[in-house]
């Protein structure tokens, strides 16, 4: 499922569904049953929970992920920003970036 999540993470914020930037309020916890914004499962009360808070144009949001699904949220952003870097300092950058596979 890992590569599917980083591939679905990569559609959500090219689509608006997730940021693209990590957050300054990150909350964690235990699980209160809210769908995951990223792989859509509910997020059981014996799970972690993390709680991400944006805000954009004056209007706040809210994103609820599992453990694994916000660490690869945060990868995704990273490489997104990582991208820029780089566009910046004109080096040629495909993106997505290939996803390492460990055998």
């Amino acid at each position: 499922m890992g590569n599917d999540l980083h591939r679905r993470a990569r559609e959500r914020i090219a689509d608006g569904r997730l940021p693209a930037r990590q957050t300054v309020k990150t909350f964690g916890g235990y699980g209160l049953e809210a769908t995951c914004s990223l792989c859509d499962r509910q997020i059981a009360r014996n799970e972690l929970e993390y709680e991400v808070e944006t805000t954009s144009a004056g209007e706040a949001r809210n994103y609820r992920f599992h453990l694994t699904c916000h660490a690869t949220w945060l990868c995704e952003c990273r490489d997104l920003e990582v991208q820029a870097r780089l566009n910046v300092l004109g080096a040629s950058v495909e993106y997505p970036m290939p996803i390492a596979t460990h055998s």
